[in-house]
């Protein structure tokens, strides 16, 4: 009988069980790139992609966040054909469900004569993700490549504008 105590079929399985699932769980692992933390930790340098705000949700967020502020400044709605800004979405935390979105200004209130403001707003949410808000935690006029960078600092992505590096300081970005 196979599954008898005394069959040598079974105490072999019985020793290749623990060697075959690690086998198994190191082939997954190849095969699905490796493990999550690993991603989470060590993040990649990531260029920021601006683009037109396309999506509802994007759209609801960004009118909640600015719309108030836009009209008393410029006396007019922010025209979604053509909005005075394009946006990027990007994880700065490496926790799941809360981006953090970064806004690029064309208008010319928002702009020097070299460059524009950028914004960025991090999801925060101390104790429950479904009870936060999103929060300015960068703002300044700048010029040249916006990149998240590789390094973390308290938890969250190095920024890079050009050369200068802007660091999480616990509350927001700084140099």
């Amino acid at each position: 009988m196979i599954f008898s105590s005394k069959n040598p079929l079974r105490r072999a399985l019985r020793h290749l069980a623990g060697p075959l699932l690690l086998i198994l769980l190191c082939v997954g692992l190849l095969l699905s790139g490796g493990p999550a933390v690993s991603q989470t930790l060590e993040p990649r340098e990531t260029q920021v992609r601006w683009r037109v705000p396309e999506s509802r949700w994007e759209k609801s967020w960004l009118t909640a966040l600015y719309s108030r502020d836009f009209m008393a400044m410029t006396n007019q709605a922010i025209d979604w054909s053509a909005p005075p800004f394009q946006m990027a979405i990007l994880d700065l935390d490496g926790k799941p469900g809360n981006p953090a979105i970064f806004v690029s200004w064309s208008h010319p209130l928002f702009c020097g004569t070299a460059a524009c403001q950028v914004d960025v707003w991090y999801w925060d949410a101390p104790d429950n993700l479904a009870e936060g808000t999103y929060r300015k935690v960068f703002e300044a006029i700048v010029q040249g490549d916006f990149i998240a960078g590789p390094g973390v600092h308290m938890g969250m992505r190095d920024i890079w504008i050009g050369d200068t590096l802007f660091r999480w300081n616990g509350s927001s970005y700084a140099r």
